[in-house]
């Protein structure tokens, strides 16, 4: 038995549409109009609905328009490294993102990417997030 989930529609012209699909078996992004599906992969841990959503639609985005940059432009993902991460001590960081993809990579930010790292489009099962002071 599956799973409520969310999936995104990318219309040629470039609108997004979020649908929830009940008994659906994974969070995905579809392609219409004979362009390719991608499935979003289930998460180590739970996400929220929002989360969910929030993965489905920056994958959908990466897909359609590229990966953002690490700058703080319009284009920009805001990254910042590990020395300059304020939130680390709250489990705030890339490698605790759904995005990490381990050897310093992200799936929707370009370039190096570091572990302990942090930008605007995180997405961190509450289970990883330490009470801040």
């Amino acid at each position: 038995m599956g799973h409520q989930g969310i999936v995104v529609r990318v219309k040629p012209d470039g609108d997004m549409v979020v649908e929830e699909r009940v008994h659906h078996d994974d969070v995905g992004v579809v392609h219409e109009y004979g362009q390719p599906r991608s499935t979003v992969p289930e998460p180590q841990e739970p996400l929220s609905r929002r989360q969910q959503a929030m993965v489905a639609s920056f994958r959908a985005i990466s897909t359609a328009a590229g990966k953002w940059d690490k700058g703080t432009g319009s284009e920009g993902a805001h990254y910042v490294g590990s020395k300059k991460n304020p939130f680390a001590n709250a489990g705030m960081t890339c490698g605790n993102c759904t995005f990490f993809e381990g050897s310093n990579a992200c799936s929707v930010v370009e370039g190096k990417i570091h572990s302990k790292g942090i930008c605007k489009l995180w997405v961190i099962p509450e289970s990883s997030m330490e009470e801040g002071e």
